[in-house]
């Protein structure tokens, strides 16, 4: 209903009826604390004077508050229009807090932030949950959670107005939630959630609070009530510099979360969007649909689900936490203060793409941590009793799980250097549930990326139950960043989770990650994705690629961090790449027959391995540090050429012994019974075998002097146990010089 007001004085109002702005519409003055029933109502102008509170009611049947239609409304300081409480009474409304028993506290209503939980000695309440319409705010505020007789705090009412001059604000306009009651030590209700205020106006002046917050959920020793959660809030007009907007949650033990505000000058504005919480922690508030904005930000301790896509010219979090499920694209953005961004776990990914640059400043992440799947490629082999689950693998292999019982298998490496997948899991054990893998990140930075936090994903790390079951560490996940530049202090990491330990099963270790660099300038910044710990078997090393100008197939980087774990697996196909670096005890395996071709260096280093199946090449090579590079069994010979030095440093060694053939010429004679085997020929002859009842003879020896290209032939097979194999065949080529101080070692 429209009401149009006669000139007349009735509950406190002052009416002043001498210019009316147009036919029907007449001045409010209010001099005495009054309310208007819910309704539409048309002025003038509007005062409230200083002291003087004017009530806007709500109509709690048809969920409907008030709307004031005026040419300018003014509130003095200390003045007020209020609807606080006018919401949902306890218990009732969308967003509605459960009720409490003993000694636990009834929830938080919520509306645009979700309440806070009723908690006590003897559990907890649920709160209320989030709805409303950001951009369009008409919803009440929900109530709280009553306990044994014991209200929770009303909702916040819903104020619409629409002035077509300036809106002052020296005092208040509020539709904040009221708290819960309750009596020590034993019963505390919820608070109620703050309502909703949409504004259209000229302008906002002046220097007072536009305010929808949450009220507090009443708390004693052994009860707590949950906290209400923020109102809505939109402004459509100039705002002034002294304007004051808040859609807190209320504090509390247990508090509630932030509600929203969105403020354009023109309604066809894309609108700059604020999820502020003051400074309080609260439970994450979700924005269902599609955002599009000038400016958006979360800050304050607030938590923020946005399960859609958000475009923005800029987006800033600070002090709060983001999780964007959705494509993220946008000018520029900043994490800030504490800030952490990630995904939900399972989902696509992280997906942040901008035009202009990236900060996170050293006390930001963006973490993807655990936030694989659980069920995927890539995941560990399960447990049993005393026999601890296989890590998930990724970029490496998985550590497998031992035991006294046994042992499982190695998850296979997955995929190339190129793919971005999430981690796999670790392999389940009886009661206890899979490890997840590190999720993804992708970002495609049009300017620099300044990173002096931390972007991480990083598998779960494996758990026991004594003494009996444990699981393996989740695999790293995938962080892709193509950028102008990398720079700053910070760490880019995907490393693989520890596996779980107990007496009698212990859980392989999750592999390393996949990390993906591709910039047009410098990376400045640590990276890793090393495979995790575990007393069973360490995770294999994932693989780090960076691209940058003149390095267009990349510099390929496997390190583990110095733990001797599984191997790190090429593809199945020829690989290219500028330059390798095998470092801290990763393990680099070649699949068979698959050359790798490296335009710059080969680095193999501190007790790292090379597991060359294939032929490798290389500008030069360089082994050092205890390094150990050779091939395995059934492979013709380790094949390295090098187009300028090579390098065998001291401690280095290329070791191929026993690996030679065994069939062909060489290989001893069969022994029988009391008769041993003749031993394997190749330079020389084998000795021959010996028994009560013959002898054997020795392998013939074999192949040119000046050019030998067989390997090592092995001895002779006896009924049972296993053969001496010969030792392999070393190829190696250096085009300019060949630099030894290691080991050469084709031993038998």
């Amino acid at each position: 209903m429209t009401h149009a007001p006669t000139c007349r004085r009735f509950l406190g109002i002052a009416l002043l009826c001498a210019f009316p702005r147009f036919a029907g519409a007449v001045d409010l003055v209010v001099t005495t604390n009054t309310s208007l029933p819910a309704g539409s109502y048309s002025y003038g102008s509007v005062l409230v004077k200083t002291g003087v509170t004017l009530t806007l009611a709500a109509d709690t049947a048809l969920g409907t508050g008030t709307t004031i239609d005026a040419t300018t409304v003014t509130i003095e300081a200390g003045g007020a229009i209020s609807a606080d409480g006018q919401g949902y009474t306890a218990g009732l409304g969308t967003g509605a807090g459960s009720a409490g028993t003993y000694r636990i506290g009834g929830g938080g209503g919520g509306h645009a932030g979700r309440g806070g939980s009723g908690t006590g000695i003897n559990g907890s309440a649920a709160s209320g949950g989030f709805y409303g319409a950001p951009e369009a705010p008409t919803t009440l505020g929900s109530g709280g959670g009553s306990n044994s007789g014991y209200l929770g705090g009303k909702g916040g009412g819903a104020i619409t107005l629409r002035v077509t001059g300036a809106l002052t604000v020296d005092g208040a306009l509020s539709a904040n939630g009221t708290a819960g009651v309750g009596v020590a030590n034993d019963y505390a209700a919820g608070g109620g959630s703050g309502g909703s205020i949409a504004i259209e106006a000229g302008s906002v002046l002046g220097s007072g609070t536009i305010r929808a917050n949450g009220g507090a959920g009443a708390s004693f020793p052994y009860a707590q009530g949950g906290a209400g959660g923020g109102g809505r809030i939109t402004v459509v007009g100039t705002i002034g510099a002294g304007i004051k907007l808040q859609a807190f949650g209320a504090t509390g033990d247990s508090p509630g979360g932030a509600g929203t505000i969105v403020t354009r000058v023109v309604a066809a504005d894309p609108g700059a969007w604020r999820v502020d919480n003051n400074g309080t922690v609260g439970p994450t508030p979700s924005l269902p649909g599609a955002v599009a904005a000038s400016t958006f930000r979360v800050a304050g301790g607030a938590s923020l689900l946005l399960s859609a896509a958000i475009t923005a010219d800029d987006l800033e979090v600070s002090s709060a936490t983001a999780q964007f499920d959705g494509a993220v694209d946008v000018g520029e953005f900043r994490a800030l203060s504490g800030t952490v961004v990630t995904h939900g776990a399972g989902l696509a990914g992280l997906l942040l793409t901008t035009t202009g640059s990236a900060f996170i400043d050293a006390s930001s992440r963006l973490d993807v941590d655990a936030k694989g799947p659980t069920t995927s490629g890539g995941a560990g082999a399960a447990g049993a009793y005393r026999i601890g689950s296989g890590g998930g693998s990724n970029g490496g292999r998985a550590g497998r799980g031992t035991g006294i019982n046994g042992n499982t298998s190695n998850a296979a490496t997955q995929e190339t250097p190129e793919s971005m997948l999430a981690g796999g899991p670790s392999g389940a054990n009886g009661s206890i549930a899979a490890s997840r893998g590190g999720g993804v990140v992708m970002l495609t930075i049009a300017g620099t990326l300044t990173l002096d936090g931390v972007i991480e994903s990083n598998g779960a790390s494996g758990s026991s139950i004594p003494n009996d079951y444990a699981t393996g560490g989740g695999a790293g996940g995938a962080i892709f960043i193509e950028a102008g530049s990398v720079v700053g202090t910070g760490f880019i990491r995907a490393n693989g989770g520890a596996g779980g330990e107990a007496p009698y099963a212990q859980g392989g270790g999750g592999a390393g990650g996949r990390v993906l660099v591709d910039v047009g300038g410098t990376v400045g910044v640590t990276l890793a994705a090393q495979g995790g710990s575990a007393t069973a078997q360490h995770g294999g090393a994932g693989t780090v690629l960076i691209r940058r100008p003149g390095y267009a197939d990349g510099i390929l980087l496997v390190r583990n961090g110095n733990l001797a774990g599984a191997e790190t697996d090429l593809p199945a196909s020829a690989s290219v790449f500028d330059s390798v670096s095998i470092q801290a005890a990763g393990k680099l395996r070649m699949p068979p027959a698959t050359p790798l071709t490296i335009r710059d260096e080969l680095l193999v280093d501190t007790a790292a391995q090379l597991v060359a199946n294939g032929a490798v090449s290389a500008g030069w090579i360089a082994l050092r540090s205890s390094a150990l590079v050779s091939h395995e069994a059934g492979i013709a010979a380790l094949q390295m050429t090098s187009a300028t030095f090579f390098e065998v440093g001291p401690t280095a060694r290329l070791d191929v012994t026993g690996r030679g053939a065994t069939t062909g010429s060489g290989v001893g004679p069969a022994g029988g019974y009391r008769v041993g085997a003749g031993g394997g020929g190749y330079g020389g002859t084998g000795g021959g075998g010996a028994g009560l009842n013959g002898a054997s003879a020795g392998g013939v020896s074999h192949d040119a002097l000046a050019a030998p290209l067989a390997a090592g032939a092995a001895g002779g097979s006896a009924s049972s146990g296993a053969v001496g194999l010969g030792g392999g065949r070393l190829d190696l080529v250096a085009g300019t010089v060949f630099t030894l101080n290691g080991d050469l070692i084709a031993d038998g």
